[in-house]
């Protein structure tokens, strides 16, 4: 048994540096000296039993609001001994506004269709730049018309076997490196697609639910194959 901790935007743990900051300050100082004086045990051996029962859920959505890349953060987790205990493979909306082209329409239109997302059962917070700053905002309705902004990214579970949503874009390229990474090293066999927003599809791509989740199975497995022939080759 283990219980993964989940880092989410805006949250107490919100990327890979807070979570080894609460594992190293927090977690592991307290639960070492309550494991060694409970059950008689070294203070190594606490430890071990710590890392072994808590983990971490890796969810590439919130790592790629974090703009954490995966092979960085995997690393990270690994020197700092904290185990990874479930993927949640997932990918987020995207807006780039990066082109130095982009007339001040176009931008407007872009970021009224990246606010067309909000409504008011979920939080959906969004980070990105202007410029060089980051930027974090801790729900889509607080987001500006415009700032100078150019990229933003919306925690928003889009389907992940589409990249593009009209004007706006999903964050697919980090649920392809997770997937590449995984067919190098494999840090979990526990892996969960998370995908919830069935409504974001274009028409002529919507389906009956349950054939939604199997498309997403579906283009996950082939993505795997495809990796692990391009890692063969």
């Amino acid at each position: 048994l283990h219980l993964d901790i989940e880092p989410e935007p805006d949250g107490v743990l919100e990327n890979s540096q807070d979570v080894i900051n609460f594992f190293n300050a927090d977690l592991l100082p307290c639960g070492v000296s309550q494991l060694t004086k409970q059950f008689d045990i070294d203070e190594e051996e606490a430890r071990k039993i710590i890392l072994r029962h808590i983990t971490v859920c890796y969810d590439v959505c919130h790592f790629a609001l974090a703009y954490e890349e995966p092979i960085l953060t995997l690393e990270n987790f690994k020197k700092a001994g904290i185990k990874i205990g479930k993927i949640q493979i997932s990918s987020a909306l995207m807006a780039n506004l990066n082109n130095l082209g982009m007339k001040t329409l176009e931008r407007v239109k872009i970021l009224n269709e990246l606010k067309n997302f909000d409504e008011p059962v979920y939080l959906h917070q969004v980070t990105g730049y202007r410029g060089a700053e980051f930027v974090a905002y801790s729900d889509l309705s607080e987001l500006p018309v415009d700032d100078g902004f150019s990229e933003l990214r919306a925690h928003f579970h889009v389907p992940v076997f589409l990249r593009y949503y009209g004007l706006l874009q999903s964050t697919q390229t980090q649920t392809l490196a997770v997937i590449q990474l995984l067919t190098e090293q494999m840090p979990t066999r526990h892996l969960e697609i998370e995908t919830y927003t069935w409504s974001v599809l274009p028409d002529d791509l919507k389906l009956e639910l349950s054939d939604s989740i199997v498309r997403e199975l579906l283009w996950v497995i082939d993505q795997f194959g495809l990796a692990s022939s391009e890692l063969c080759e």
